[in-house]
């Protein structure tokens, strides 16, 4: 009997603290929809886990294709794309180059 009990305390404390409440979850999207607008790569990359991995799959008419990818390669890809949309911003607003 005290075994059950235990067993349903660790469970409920398990499950409690890996549970995410709404604000965490607000805080999360938040966070990150800054990060995006800020083009802020190294912010991205924090907010990963470091067991992150995306798989994403391609399709076009009867062909796929499965591409999986690290933390690394995840926060190497943010670095540079905020390097590109830096260089473009600076295009797409020449009076900052005038200055």
């Amino acid at each position: 009997m005290l075994l059950a009990v235990l067993a349903t305390v660790a469970g409920v404390y398990n499950h409690g603290g890996k549970a995410l409440d709404d604000k965490q979850v607000g805080d999360f999207y938040a966070a990150h929809d800054k990060a995006m607008l800020g083009q802020d790569g190294e912010a991205l990359c924090a907010m990963a886990a470091p067991d992150f991995e995306m798989v994403v799959l391609y399709r076009m008419d009867s062909h796929q294709k499965r591409e999986t990818t690290s933390r690394e390669k995840y926060c190497n890809s943010n670095g540079e794309w905020a390097q590109v949309l830096r260089q473009v911003s600076r295009v797409a607003n020449p009076e900052e180059l005038i200055d």
